[in-house]
């Protein structure tokens, strides 16, 4: 699993992953984790680096990002090889859930294809 939040409390501050991850059956992939923030802002950011398919694969996306701490939504469509950034608020006082949606243009005409994806976090 992507672990792009869990060096939000780290001392380092940062967490940067770079790995495959296979779309579902409709052309998506998700993930949620739950982490103490401290009230910092995080900035997040993901870069979608090619697909096992590179003659047939989308090359756009759309990214999303989902923040429990005052509901916050972010969304992009980005292509291929495109960093995006997004960047939230978050509360001193709980844990914040980050739920992160990855979706091929192409929806189900993509359906488990494997994206290299780049993400790095920062507060």
């Amino acid at each position: 699993m992507i672990s792009f939040l869990k060096g939000l409390l780290t001392s380092r501050g940062s967490d940067n992953e770079d790995r495959w991850v296979q779309l579902g059956s409709d052309g998506s992939w998700k993930y949620e984790v739950r982490k103490g923030t401290g009230g910092k802002k995080v900035h997040f950011y993901v870069t979608i680096l090619e697909t096992d398919h590179p003659d047939t694969a989308s090359t756009t996306w759309k990214v999303e990002l989902d923040v429990s701490c005052n509901n916050q939504h972010k969304s992009a469509i980005i292509p291929t090889g495109e960093q995006h950034e997004f960047s939230v608020d978050t509360n001193f006082w709980s844990d914040t859930t980050f739920n992160f949606h990855l979706t091929s243009q192409n929806g189900i005409g993509d359906a488990n294809i494997l994206v290299h994806i780049q993400t790095k976090s920062t507060s």
